[in-house]
């Protein structure tokens, strides 16, 4: 098992010729935590849970690797 924080930014942009997307430009910052456990041999779940810094909102999810 493996356990980490993580920070990820990105700019977004607006889609050109849409005026109800130029609302959403800007930067998004989220910040976290991340774990991983391994299955005996095989495939290792990871787990991320994730708030945007400026809104508070929260993200879950779930992902499995080989």
């Amino acid at each position: 098992m493996t356990l980490g924080p993580f920070v990820d930014a990105g700019a977004i942009g607006g889609i050109i010729g849409d005026p109800a997307s130029r609302s959403a430009r800007g930067w998004l910052v989220d910040a976290g935590g991340r774990a991983t456990v391994g299955l005996l041999g095989g495939p290792a779940l990871n787990f991320s849970w994730g708030q945007d810094l400026r809104t508070g909102r929260d993200a879950f999810y779930v992902t499995v690797t080989r």
